[in-house]
């Protein structure tokens, strides 16, 4: 399953705070110098309604895959578009381990929407190609032969809070039972997600 680098989260998560830090506190004094009290009030008030924003925003700063998807060094990348992007799991399950991501922040299935739901079928259909030309078969041979499996974690068991589709070619190999790891109960379908999302 994928990896984050927990490091690079926490030294970026510690350089935005301070960054913050120093933004609120210019933005204090200026206010101090250059306002009355009455429009002091209202600053207070639009300061409040900015930390209103969900932990979503903040998470998504602190987003690894974020960063990769947003990164202008895609040589590590397996396939870049307006949508998605993919590249190899860094600690593969399979001898095929490939990850497919939105460059749209959503943290898991479950929140998924409506909307997404043209973005989860490139999704599929941008790993269909890949572990497609992998194993040098056609999407139809590999239909029939059920060699690959494709699909997503489900949390709380999923080890970054950006969706990101695992297709994985067979056999699956995991230190975990692969009935958890790889099994209905975890693992879902991309199919069955995509027939949920029409529903």
């Amino acid at each position: 399953m994928a990896s984050g680098n927990s490091n690079d989260i926490n030294d970026h998560t510690s350089n935005d705070h301070n960054d913050t830090n120093d933004h609120n506190k210019s933005n204090d004094h200026n206010d101090s110098n250059n306002h009355n009290d009455s429009n002091n009030h209202n600053d207070s008030n639009n300061h409040d309604d900015s930390n209103n924003h969900s932990n979503h925003d903040e998470n998504h700063e602190e987003c690894l895959f974020c960063s990769i998807s947003a990164s202008r060094d895609s040589t590590s990348l397996l396939h870049v578009d307006e949508i998605v992007v993919a590249f190899n799991d860094i600690k593969p399950s399979a001898t095929h381990h490939i990850l497919v991501v939105p460059k749209k922040h959503i943290p898991s299935i479950n929140n998924l929407k409506k909307d997404d739901l043209e973005t989860v079928k490139k999704m599929k259909e941008v790993g269909l190609n890949i572990i497609s030309c992998r194993l040098n078969k056609s999407v139809d041979e590999l239909n029939k032969g059920k060699t690959y499996q494709m699909g997503f974690v489900s949390p709380p068991f999923n080890s970054i809070n950006h969706i990101h589709l695992h297709i994985l070619s067979k056999p699956v190999t995991t230190w975990w039972p692969k009935s958890l790891a790889f099994g209905k109960f975890i693992f879902k379908d991309i199919d069955d997600v995509i027939s949920k999302m029409e529903k």
